[in-house]
């Protein structure tokens, strides 16, 4: 698949909108954007509030894992959902050999210290560009599983994958083990195209894969999208 017009647009907005942090498109190498990719992580936006050098992608192996701040707790969180969903897999495979095979990155590609810090003058278009960029990218794209992590991904990636004409056959929301809050579990299908699209608290901010308290609910939810990954392989 030809990355360049794709990273062409995103550097052509951000100039246009006047963004000044930098830019991020992918969190692993190149090669993961195309069908034979079975499993996408996406976040909501980089995370930072200085100016970044705008990345492309990683070849040298993911960004959750190699870049400075995959030491701290979201990178660590990402890593061990990652190394346990590996181990169900069939054949067995290591967490880290996954994830560089995943497509990782963010629903909207432009900097921020976080979502909420985001220009509020400039959200509206940075989402239009956004939704539109992927749903051209989707078109070259076959995931079994979607995993969004946070919120706005999912809305915003269910509404990429629901324009192309995918219908929602069950939807059901269950209990983390971290107090009050779900993750969402549904499944989308179109002609012979079948997507689960896991939802997920933000791991920088809920620890639901290495709490003791969350073990038995994460165990089910990740045995859930290695069955899905194992039924396509």
């Amino acid at each position: 698949m030809n990355i360049v017009p794709f990273v062409k647009r995103i550097e052509a907005a951000y100039e246009d909108l006047g963004f000044e942090l930098g830019w991020r498109f992918l969190y692993g190498s190149a090669s993961t954007l195309g069908p034979s990719t079975k499993l996408m992580f996406v976040g909501n936006n980089p995370g930072g509030d200085t100016y970044e050098a705008p990345t492309v992608s990683i070849e040298e192996g993911n960004a959750y894992r190699n870049e400075w701040w995959s030491a701290g707790r979201l990178g660590q969180e990402v890593r061990l959902l990652f190394n346990r969903i590996a181990e169900h897999l069939e054949p067995q495979i290591e967490g880290d050999a996954l994830m560089d095979a995943t497509l990782v990155a963010n629903f909207c590609p432009f900097r921020s210290k976080n979502w909420n810090k985001f220009p509020k003058e400039k959200k509206k278009q940075a989402l239009e560009f956004s939704h539109n960029l992927w749903f051209d990218i989707s078109q070259h794209l076959k995931p079994a599983v979607l995993i969004c992590m946070g919120n706005l991904s999912f809305y915003h990636f269910r509404e990429v994958f629901f324009k192309r004409g995918f219908q929602i056959n069950s939807s059901v929301r269950k209990a983390t083990g971290w107090g009050n809050y779900e993750y969402t579990l549904e499944s989308l299908s179109l002609g012979s195209n079948e997507l689960m699209i896991l939802r997920l608290p933000h791991l920088a901010q809920f620890r639901i894969i290495s709490s003791n308290k969350c073990q038995a609910q994460s165990d089910e939810m990740i045995k859930t999208v290695a069955n899905r990954l194992n039924k396509i392989n």
